[in-house]
């Protein structure tokens, strides 16, 4: 995990998760706001891994379950 410990090291509001529900499972999306970019990690259980340190470190949470695709 190592590799993405930017993610939750950068200072405030550089990052933000973004949460969505795809087929009733909850997934996220890492955003870079700074760089306008977003980071997909596409194997679920690390990407569990990195959203909740990410959490735990204070990166803020954009819910977007309820927005219609």
């Amino acid at each position: 995990m190592a590799e993405f410990e930017h993610l939750w090291n950068a200072p405030p509001g550089r990052f933000i998760l973004r949460k969505f529900l795809i087929d009733g499972e909850e997934t996220f999306l890492i955003s870079d706001v700074q760089e306008s970019t977003t980071l997909i990690i596409e194997d679920d259980r690390l990407l569990a891994q990195v959203a909740r340190r990410m959490m735990d470190s204070g990166v803020e949470v954009v819910d977007q379950t309820g927005v219609a695709e």
